[in-house]
């Protein structure tokens, strides 16, 4: 009972502790911000060096501090802290500008695409992609559209780039106008929260018709041309030399073009990609 108690300041001690703590949690955000921005280093994108070079100034600015990080009674440590985050703030400024001035001059829903892919892969989340994609998504409806009417306008007489056969040439133009509005929509099914949207199951809708008459024009057309091969075979059982029916003397070729036509529209099918039934073959 005559010992003198034990006495201690709570805030000399703890008080150190708040302060060494508060230090660690902003070294550790640096740490953070520079694995963050790193990407930015290797990307391939047209045009970031410029942020690359900023990034990496950065970093030399705070490596270059000739103190120790972890002293807490280094109170300059703070004041470069808030310069630090100004500079991280300055530089993801400038890169939004970058990506809204790429984002706004590009004329199709592709190229649009392939750039908000390419800008995912840095892996900032502060750069505001979903706003994007959704804009995207608004404009898709008219790359939807303007199929719908190409088909409409095309299907009868289609344009063949390629020289295919006439079947294969309708098969192929189809096949381009699907590819045309599936590319775009493979990306939208990756961020599943657009397509969930009310507008976004308009547009899955109206995707989802187009893609079906585009898919029964191909087997269409292909399943007529399947029925037709027996028939044309069936002129090769003939004799290819037959008699004149009015001077038995005179000789004549007796050849169906269509068999050329069938030897022209398995090669094509075969360019293409498309299943060609074994007895054309």
């Amino acid at each position: 009972p005559d010992e003198r108690p034990f006495e201690f300041s709570e805030m000399y001690i703890f008080g150190k502790f708040n302060t060494f703590s508060k230090r660690l949690t902003r070294i550790l955000h640096i740490m953070e911000t520079f694995q963050k921005y790193e990407t930015l280093t290797t990307s391939k994108i047209e045009g970031i060096d410029p942020f690359a070079s900023k990034y990496l100034m950065i970093v030399t600015t705070v490596k270059k501090k000739p103190y120790d990080v972890l002293d807490h009674r280094r109170l300059e440590f703070d004041s470069d802290y808030e310069e630090f985050k100004l500079n991280v703030e300055d530089l993801q400024n400038q890169l939004q500008g970058f990506l809204d001035r790429c984002f706004d001059v590009i004329p199709s829903t592709e190229r649009a695409m392939r750039l908000l892919q390419r800008f995912e892969r840095l892996g900032i989340d502060e750069l505001g992609l979903g706003e994007k994609y959704r804009r995207i998504l608004f404009h898709y409806t008219r790359d939807i559209e303007t199929v719908q009417k190409l088909y409409v306008k095309q299907r009868e007489d289609p344009p063949n780039e390629s020289d295919l056969s006439p079947i294969a040439g309708k098969i192929a133009w189809a096949r381009q106008l699907y590819r045309r509005i599936d590319e775009p929509m493979a990306t939208f099914r990756r961020r599943d929260e657009l397509l969930k949207s009310s507008d976004g199951k308009k547009i899955v809708k109206q995707y989802n018709k187009m893609c079906k008459v585009l898919m029964q024009y191909e087997m269409l057309y292909h399943g007529a041309w399947t029925q037709q091969i027996e028939v044309i075979k069936a002129g090769l059982n003939v004799s290819l030399l037959v008699r004149h029916p009015n001077d038995s003397q005179r000789l004549y070729v007796n050849f169906d073009p269509a068999v050329l036509t069938l030897v022209r529209e398995v090669d094509s099918f075969e360019r293409i990609g498309l299943e060609v039934p074994a007895v054309a073959v």
